[in-house]
């Protein structure tokens, strides 16, 4: 039995032009062709600073008693470091990789794990 695409058997009976043929529609060419252009604006960074992001996270965790059953995860130690100095009833944590970089001096000594 001969298989052609999807693994699913062909027929002889079908037409040679139809038998597991894959039907995509034509792609223009050029680059971008028939693709919306993108605002500038999308493409600029829109992150906040550390302290924003502090505040308007814990503050909102805070205002709706929710402390005691949040956690702070962040790959940004700034963040983690805010965090713990200003709410310490949230908890924090860091994510990482692999945790071999938590013992070297990447990580603020602060935070650093014991060897």
């Amino acid at each position: 039995m001969r298989y052609g695409c999807w693994r699913l058997p062909c027929r002889r009976a079908l037409h040679r032009e139809s038998r597991c043929r894959l039907r995509q529609p034509e792609i223009p060419k050029g680059q971008g062709a028939g693709q919306p252009a993108i605002p500038a604006e999308s493409l600029q960074n829109h992150t906040v600073p550390p302290q924003t992001f502090v505040d308007v996270l814990c503050g909102t965790i805070r205002k709706n008693g929710m402390a005691s059953r949040s956690d702070v995860q962040s790959f940004d130690f700034r963040t983690l470091v805010l965090v713990e100095e200003q709410y310490p009833e949230i908890s924090t944590y860091y994510l990482t990789e692999s945790p071999a970089i938590l013992t070297t001096e990447f990580v603020p000594a602060a935070l650093r794990a014991s060897q």
